[in-house]
């Protein structure tokens, strides 16, 4: 099953959504142990959470010691608070495309933005004012007072936001393979919802970029004067089409073509209704294929990629979008393998699977053991069914006559070797009678009669094949030849 993204109802508080950057406008005076701390007016800080009419929000600096390590969280309400930048707003749903740093990768960020400052502008969704790139820096320049430049574009709905943050990701080299997995996987589901769709609207205005002699390197893009080149793929924009194309646009000046995430639509198969902006696609391969095509792997990985993607979201949505970046960052425990089975698990026991997270990491909770009861009793004849007990080598499928017991444990003896400390687990149960019990152990004893006498290699061959048979009795032949090895060993007498 494939899950669906919806971006959260922030109608109620649209400046305040969780993961915005906000400032304090008032001294908040907090209860920090037995005493009351005074926290100033103009601390920053990033929302957390809603609680109640309150707004949760976790401090950039501690306010005893700023030098400190130890994090601060401050309930406020909202009008002890400003946006810092009220240009920019965080959607969180958005946010949850952008991978995580880890705390080296964070720190030689700061370094660098320290020595050089951003040089690469922050991209805004001009209709929404919510930030598509720079997450990361936005929090480390408004943390520590570093000045940055914005530039803006344009687009027509959340679906077209989600395919341009993943796509511009996607071209970045310090993702993790599961992060790489992730949005491949995300694309796909967008791409092959997309296309199943049959009222898809493109807008000739969506993918615009605004101002005359702005320059946006980080993915390749360029504005140059009244020229856009979008340099990733070697598409150029020219003359008076000032149009962002996200992967592969072009717009030429007498016909028409998209082209998206490499799905071509040619003259014969495009129609763009200039009344209601309609395209009607016709793709003749699979999502998966074009894609595959398009990050040289195979379609195959593409569909994996989409199962762990899907995995990964319903966990989040279960347990917390913490869970997501923790999944994909560096310092993540889980493998994809776990994710899913993981995912699978949460549709059944949802309750079992949040236990094991805490603050949106994964943690490994062994399970109680309760050893079994040892369920046979001494002179009981057993099976040794073990594979992989270094004791029970060249043992395997041979009975076993139970010599000692324990509550959880016991001990055994076969044809030639013993075993103590046994787990049931080890062994399974021959239905046999009383009588034949008997005839068993008396098989053992004569057998290790024969063995003390240290026989031939072919009498040894015999006796384990007497060691492993299945019958509870011995055939007539079989009792012949034990009879002849008792007497020419000298053990037992001919009758």
């Amino acid at each position: 099953m494939t899950t669906t993204k919806n971006i959260p109802d922030q109608s109620i508080r649209p400046n305040f959504a969780r993961e915005n950057r906000v400032k304090l406008t008032a001294d908040v005076q907090v209860n920090h142990g037995d005493s009351l701390i005074t926290v100033p007016q103009g601390e920053t800080g990033t929302i957390i959470d809603h609680v109640n009419e309150f707004i949760k929000i976790k401090l950039d600096f501690n306010p005893i010691d700023r030098n400190s390590d130890e994090s601060w969280e401050i309930e406020v309400l909202p009008e002890q608070i400003t946006l810092i930048d009220p240009n920019i707003l965080i959607n969180p749903e958005l946010k949850s495309y952008i991978p995580p740093l880890s705390a080296d990768e964070s720190e030689k960020l700061l370094d660098n933005l320290r020595q050089f400052g951003c040089r690469e502008p922050l991209v805004i969704w001009e209709e929404h004012s919510i930030l598509l790139d720079g997450h990361n820096r936005f929090s480390l320049c408004t943390k520590y007072g570093i000045e940055y430049k914005t530039v803006k574009i344009r687009l027509s709905s959340f679906e077209s936001a989600y395919s341009w943050i993943i796509s511009n990701q996607l071209g970045r080299r310090n993702l993790t393979p599961e992060a790489i997995s992730y949005l491949r996987g995300t694309l796909y589901n967008l791409e092959k919802q997309q296309g199943s769709r049959k009222d898809l609207t493109y807008d000739q205005s969506d993918h615009k970029l605004e101002g005359e002699n702005l320059t946006y390197g980080q993915s390749g893009h360029k504005l140059e004067g009244e020229n856009l080149t979008y340099g990733q793929s070697g598409h150029k924009l020219e003359e008076e089409n000032l149009t962002y194309g996200q992967n592969v646009h072009k717009l030429g000046a007498e016909n028409l073509t998209y082209d998206h995430f490499d799905h071509k639509l040619g003259a014969e198969n495009l129609t763009y209704d200039q009344s209601d902006h309609k395209l009607e696609k016709k793709i003749s391969k699979k999502t998966a294929q074009k894609l595959a095509e398009q990050y040289k792997v195979g379609s195959g990985t593409i569909r994996r990629d989409a199962q762990f993607a899907d995995a990964v979201d319903k966990l989040a949505a279960l347990v917390g979008e913490d869970v997501r970046s923790s999944i994909l960052s560096r310092d993540g425990k889980l493998t994809k393998k776990k994710t899913i089975e993981l995912a699978n698990l949460a549709e059944r026991e949802p309750d079992k699977v949040k236990e094991n997270f805490v603050d949106g990491n994964y943690v490994y909770r062994v399970p109680e053991y309760k050893p079994a009861p040892f369920p046979y009793q001494v002179g009981d004849v057993v099976k040794v069914s073990a594979k992989n007990e270094p004791q029970f080598k060249g043992f395997v499928g041979c009975w076993a006559i139970v010599t000692a017991v324990s509550e959880f444990w016991g001990d055994v003896k076969m044809w030639n070797g013993t075993a103590t400390g046994i787990h049931p687990r080890n062994l399974s149960s021959l239905e046999y009678n009383p009588s034949q019990r008997e005839s068993k152990k008396q098989l053992c004893e004569r057998i290790t009669r024969i063995i003390e006498q240290s026989p031939e290699v072919t009498v040894m061959q015999f006796l384990s094949l007497l060691g492993r048979q299945k019958s509870p009795e011995l055939t007539q032949i079989e009792s012949k030849i034990l009879t002849l090895l008792e007497y020419e060993y000298g053990v037992c007498q001919l009758s």
